[in-house]
């Protein structure tokens, strides 16, 4: 029992010849299989040596033997000083060669001529990149054929080059690299996968940073002022001031309102944030229906701001009713609340053309800088402290989510201080409920 476990000790060793941690778990597979591949021919090869040495002392014989063995030692010392890559080159170039030789020298007597040059492709396939292995193949080919036109001319019937060999040979081959051609597909697909699922867990993060920022900051304020007007209006209360009493119950409410606005867009953002296309019903809307609701929704802003909301008759499409009523609300929120004229004014309109349908919202706002124009369509981004322009930072990155579903897209036309042009791309085709 002891002695099986320190064999099993050594030759777990071996196999781990050459390891480093940030190898990748594949690389760490094709460097055990060489060492494993190695350390057994090692072995046979030894073995083979003592025992034949004093029974049939036969110098091709063992010269052939001892080369094996010397190939086998290089590709284990090469792992060893972590040149892997040369190990591998010198493993599989040195093993074809004389594998090449030993059927060139016994043609007649040597064996299994096709099973020896497939082993070793398939060795081509696991080890090395595919073009590496496409042209090992072909090295591989080349010799396979010059063994089998030798053996064509000699006169040993049983060496002779049929078709039927040739045929199974290179079905082989193709059988092989198909399999090569599919594992480096799906290789290729798992790696684009995780790169995208990498870079929307970056993206994740850096929201998730933003959203602590928010509950520790603009969730905390609103609670701070409703704590501290409160305080402030029982003591006017008691002093039976009406005046600053009613002014500080306006700031409550103020307060209460910008919480609210927050906790709903918030809410609301999880909810969109974890949909994919397909994962809501659609219908066909008629957006001057929207457009009535939106001015329904917001008619307190409306009359504060002396607004004013022109729509021309618009278009239907293919959509989730939320989603869009979302949009037209937000769009339109921020083109009356971000807005120092006299009179806020939004304009909406549809154009169509063969690629899809776009909504435009053309307000006469305060515009934005060009370079924050890609910023405003981030979670949590304001460009403005909201005691300016309240507003919780979310509803432009909610609307660029909901179109994103729909393959769709929002672009900004918009100069400082000469109001801003959304528009709102929405492909023709349906969205497909069965993905």
């Amino acid at each position: 029992m002891a002695i099986f476990n320190s064999i099993k000790y050594y030759y777990e060793k071996i196999v781990r010849i050459g390891f480093d941690e940030q190898m990748s778990s594949s690389d760490m597979l094709r460097l055990q299989l060489i060492n494993q591949f190695a350390s057994i021919v090692i072995v046979a090869a030894f073995t083979y040596l003592l025992i034949s040495i004093p029974i049939r002392y036969d110098f091709y014989d063992i010269l052939y033997t001892s080369t094996w063995l010397t190939i086998m030692l290089v590709t284990l010392i090469l792992n060893h000083f972590k040149r892997s890559n040369s190990a591998k080159f010198i493993f599989l170039i040195s093993t074809l060669l004389l594998t090449t030789f030993l059927h060139f020298v016994y043609n007649h007597e040597y064996t299994g001529m096709e099973t020896a040059f497939l082993s070793l492709i398939l060795l081509a396939l696991f080890l090395l990149s595919r073009k590496q292995a496409y042209a090992y193949i072909i090295i591989t080919v080349a010799c396979y054929l010059f063994i089998g036109s030798l053996d064509s001319l000699l006169p040993y019937p049983s060496q002779t080059f049929y078709i039927t060999r040739f045929a199974y040979f290179f079905s082989a081959i193709a059988v092989c690299t198909t399999i090569l051609s599919k594992y480096t597909i799906e290789k290729q697909k798992q790696i684009g996968t995780t790169i995208k699922l990498n870079n929307k867990l970056i993206a994740n993060q850096k929201q998730l940073e933003r959203f602590n920022f928010i509950a520790s900051h603009d969730l905390r304020s609103p609670i701070r002022n409703v704590i501290s007007f409160s305080d402030l209006t029982h003591r006017q209360i008691k002093k039976g001031d009406k005046q600053k009493t009613s002014e500080y119950l306006s700031y409550i409410k103020s307060s209460a309102y910008q919480m609210d606005r927050l906790l709903n867009d918030i809410l609301e953002l999880s909810e969109i944030d974890a949909q994919k296309v397909g994962d809501f019903n659609c219908e066909t809307l008629d957006l001057n229906g929207i457009v009535e609701h939106t001015k329904d929704k917001l008619k307190n802003l409306i009359q504060e701001q002396n607004a004013k909301i022109i729509a021309e008759e618009l278009s239907s499409c293919y959509a989730n009713k939320k989603h869009f009523i979302t949009i037209f609300e937000q769009i339109i929120d921020n083109g009356i609340r971000y807005n120092n004229s006299h009179q806020a004014v939004v304009k909406v309109w549809t154009t169509s053309d063969e690629k899809g349908l776009s909504i435009h919202f053309q307000d006469n706002g305060i515009g934005i800088e060009k370079a924050y124009q890609n910023q405003i369509f981030s979670y949590f981004k304001r460009l403005h402290p909201p005691d300016k322009y309240p507003g919780s930072g979310i509803g432009l990155g909610l609307c660029n989510k909901i179109i994103s579903l729909y393959n769709g897209h929002i672009d900004l036309n918009s100069e400082l201080d000469h109001g801003s042009t959304f528009s709102v791309f929405l492909p023709h085709k349906k969205v497909d409920q069965n993905n």
